[in-house]
């Protein structure tokens, strides 16, 4: 598939969250982050909420690796010591946690221009 075609603009959203994966919270940023992706000519392949355990967020990611050119991972207030999401996102990209926002803007504008 080329990264020219509508097709190749494929997205996940995952969502990082004790209390919404527990349903006692209402996942916002998921949605939010979709409709942006969508307006930007995005395909959403799939969404996934899941608790903050480096198991769930890695094996999410792992089922998104082969079907999305683009996972997003949203979620969470903040990086603290509970904060283990950056560990398995780790295993795909070769990123900081300040800089992987970055790298996913550049990586969206490059594939919009």
């Amino acid at each position: 598939m080329s990264s020219s075609t509508p097709e190749a603009l494929s997205a996940a959203v995952v969502t990082v969250s004790d209390s919404c994966s527990r349903g006692e919270r209402t996942d916002l940023s998921g949605p939010a982050v979709a409709d942006v992706l969508k307006k930007h000519s995005f395909t959403i392949v799939g969404t996934a909420t899941v608790p903050d355990e480096q198991a769930a967020i890695q094996q999410v990611l792992m089922g998104w690796i082969d079907r999305a050119r683009l996972v997003v991972t949203t979620g969470g207030t903040g990086i603290a010591p509970r904060d283990v999401t950056p560990k398995p996102r780790g295993r795909f990209a070769n990123a900081s946690s300040k800089a992987w926002p970055n790298a996913c803007a550049a990586k969206v504008q490059r594939r919009l221009h």
